[in-house]
């Protein structure tokens, strides 16, 4: 399993995916290539607690810098578009007990998993970077409880439709997208009532593309 990485104080911007870059005191073994687990906390969780697990992320980048010299660019990188530098050195300075003129780790990343949130609350992965197709669910170890490979035109054409990803299928006649179960189970499509379907769920993985 991934090492963990804590993003406690940028947690949002984290989930949302407007952060593509970390600064760190430390982790000087990371390097390009690296894939970690990006975690809400990863110490000082009270006993019954557990690790919550946001996302991987793959490091693209990374060299070590003078905190002071960052930029309006870069603070927008770390998730703050509408902070300034100097906001975001006084900021990171109280929360890590340094000096401004201090070397940090800057770590560049790119995510695995786009997610979006389902009514129900739980997580719906939506793309996957790593293997390149389209899945259901995660498990607490940031892996896929089930997969489903697909072009991924295929895919948001079957998310606008409203239908699950690892139940759709495209009918052979008129194209309509509907549930597997209903066109190979000699139900017919619900458009036109044939029972030819081909399914959409074939897709080579491919590498990971950001």
């Amino acid at each position: 399993m991934p090492r963990s990485m804590s993003f406690w104080l940028t947690q949002d911007q984290f989930r949302a995916q407007t952060k593509r870059v970390t600064r760190r005191q430390g982790w000087a073994f990371a390097k390009v290539g690296d894939v970690y687990n990006g975690v809400e906390k990863g110490q000082g969780i009270p006993k019954g607690g557990h690790v919550v697990r946001m996302n991987q992320i793959r490091v693209e980048d990374e060299r070590w810098e003078r905190l002071d010299t960052i930029t309006q660019e870069e603070v927008a990188l770390e998730g703050f578009p509408d902070e300034t530098p100097e906001w975001f050195v006084a900021m990171y300075c109280k929360a890590n007990r340094c000096q401004p003129d201090h070397r940090v780790h800057r770590i560049e990343y790119s995510y695995r998993f786009e997610i979006q949130v389902c009514d129900d609350g739980e997580d719906w992965v939506v793309w996957d970077n790593l293997r390149g197709g389209f899945l259901s669910r995660l498990d607490e170890d940031m892996e896929p409880c089930a997969i489903v490979y697909m072009r991924r035109e295929d895919a948001e054409r079957a998310a606008a439709a409203g239908k699950p990803l690892d139940q759709v299928a495209e009918c052979g006649d008129c194209g309509a997208l509907d549930l597997w179960h209903r066109i190979h189970n000699n139900r017919g499509c619900m458009t036109c009532g044939s029972q030819r379907g081909s399914g959409l769920n074939r897709w080579e993985p491919l590498g990971w593309t950001p």
